[in-house]
């Protein structure tokens, strides 16, 4: 295994221990030391894991360490990651007495789902699906990170909204370039 995918294997590690410190969180008083203290860690968890998100694919692409585990492993913990945070944090203990959205939650688990089908259906076609991710995406994964960063750190309160307005344009801008892609593959094959 490649250093980069070691990386991506932290990522998976932070996701538990991310859901963890915010349920443990919302067993808290409001506002003691001890709802702060997994609030912190929390956050930490959800920071450090977004970050080696980009260390780990410059690490592959600048030093030739893409495998075909890597290629899997790491799209699956940016969903897992992101998926339990919108997961939490719309449905789950909330935030300074605040959830997300129900409708970017479904944005994103809908645009994951028509992906991920659309690629299963264009293989029982015995089309060729590689699997690149478009700017589209990787700005739509970068605005739900920043979007959570914001929402549990309290900082910026009049920044929440419109990070929820910008990622849910890019979920769906995503979803419309990921979904033409499939179109013309079927199309081409």
């Amino acid at each position: 295994m490649t250093p980069a995918t070691w990386i991506t294997i932290f990522r998976l590690a932070m996701v538990p221990a991310f859901a963890a410190c915010v349920i443990a969180s919302g067993r808290e008083a409001p506002g003691s030391e001890s709802q702060f203290f997994w609030r912190a860690w929390a956050l930490g968890c959800f920071a450090a894991a977004s970050i080696s998100d980009a260390i780990d694919g410059y690490i592959a692409r600048r030093f030739g360490q893409e495998s075909a585990l890597g290629a899997f492993l790491d799209p699956l913990a940016d969903k897992l990651l992101l998926g339990t945070a919108l997961l939490l944090l719309t449905f789950g203990p909330g935030w300074d007495g605040e959830h997300l959205p129900w409708w970017m939650f479904g944005l994103v688990v809908f645009r994951d789902a028509a992906t991920i089908g659309t690629i299963g259906w264009l293989r029982l076609r015995k089309i060729e699906v590689a699997i690149r991710p478009h700017w589209t995406g990787k700005l739509s994964t970068c605005l739900i990170m920043a979007m959570v960063v914001v929402w549990m750190s309290g900082w910026w309160p009049g920044l929440r909204l419109w990070l929820v307005v910008l990622a849910a344009a890019s979920v769906v801008a995503s979803t419309v370039v990921y979904f033409r892609q499939g179109i013309l593959l079927a199309r081409t094959s």
